[in-house]
């Protein structure tokens, strides 16, 4: 077959002839899709079946992937008449399907692959950006030590809250970074003020009521897909207006903030403080349900 694809003589020529033909007759033929083309080369003599057998008609028809012979598709024929110009034409269309199949196939299988790359990078990436965010969590809770597991813990609640409300998989994914993260203006308090065990002075306090502004100064030129740098900003807001740092109210607080700030009160009133003993998840929730109009709406309360 390759000495028909090259234009050489077969011993079956020579033995039915005596000598090669001077060249086989051959077109290209265009194909309907890109990068994939197919040339056919026609024996117009046949080949043997065998020693002292009838010759056979054959076309071969190259199978070409962008420039590239990957093999050929040989035809043979039991009439000596076979071949005529239309079915070349229609054999030629058919190696340029089986050809653009190829190539339809080799592409899937490359494309899955580099899907298959590209999710590995993207969960090794995650998996990077999750142990960031813990290790600054914990570099936070260790100047701390009254509150450690602090953010952690409000990162699953604000998490199973934001779940519960119906967000995506990536809100929540999101809620929970935003908790693991939402103290790291902290970092700018004396530990001294942090662990305080008595009542803070308005000096203080008032460095405490900072802390938002200066995570968000930490965070805001950091690219998330998620409002993170707002949600820190605004967790200790409150819908009335009471909150700090800005004082902002209502519609003006995102829903992320609102969700953070109920996770983060829960969590502060359940668990021990240098300042107080801890005062149970019950009492905790109370709050909550006695407060809606400080921390969240009715309706998103309810569905939380």
């Amino acid at each position: 077959m390759r000495s028909i694809l090259n234009g050489s003589t077969s011993p079956g020529e020579r033995m039915s002839t005596g000598k090669a033909p001077a060249a086989w007759p051959s077109r290209p033929v265009k194909s309907r899709w890109p990068e994939i083309s197919s040339m056919t080369r026609l024996w117009p003599h046949g080949t043997r079946s065998g020693a002292g057998g009838i010759l056979k008609p054959i076309i071969a028809l190259p199978l070409i992937v962008e420039g590239k012979t990957i093999g050929t598709l040989d035809i043979y024929a039991k009439d000596p008449e076979a071949f005529d110009p239309e079915e070349v034409r229609l054999l030629e269309e058919l190696a340029g399907g089986v050809s653009f199949g190829i190539w339809s196939l080799r592409t899937d299988q490359e494309r899955q692959r580099a899907e298959a790359e590209v999710q590995h990078s993207l969960d090794k990436l995650k998996q990077a950006l999750d142990g960031t965010v813990l290790a600054v969590a914990n570099t936070m809770e260790m100047r701390d030590p009254y509150t450690a597991g602090h953010q952690r813990q409000v990162a699953q609640l604000a998490g199973a809250i934001a779940q519960e409300m119906g967000f995506s998989a990536e809100r929540v994914e999101g809620m929970r970074v935003l908790g693991c993260l939402h103290d790291i203006g902290k970092i700018a308090i004396p530990a001294e003020i942090l662990s305080k065990p008595g009542r803070l002075s308005p000096m203080e306090f008032t460095l405490i009521q900072d802390h938002p502004r200066v995570g968000y100064e930490i965070i805001k030129d950091i690219d998330f897909p998620f409002p993170l740098a707002e949600g820190i900003l605004q967790h200790h807001e409150r819908l009335n207006g009471s909150g700090y740092p800005m004082g902002i109210s209502g519609s003006d607080i995102i829903l992320e903030a609102r969700i953070l700030g109920v996770a983060d009160v829960v969590e502060a009133m359940a668990s021990h403080r240098p300042y107080r003993r801890a005062l149970g998840i019950e009492p905790a929730l109370e709050e909550i349900s006695r407060n809606r109009e400080f921390y969240m709406t009715l309706k998103s309360w309810t569905c939380a």
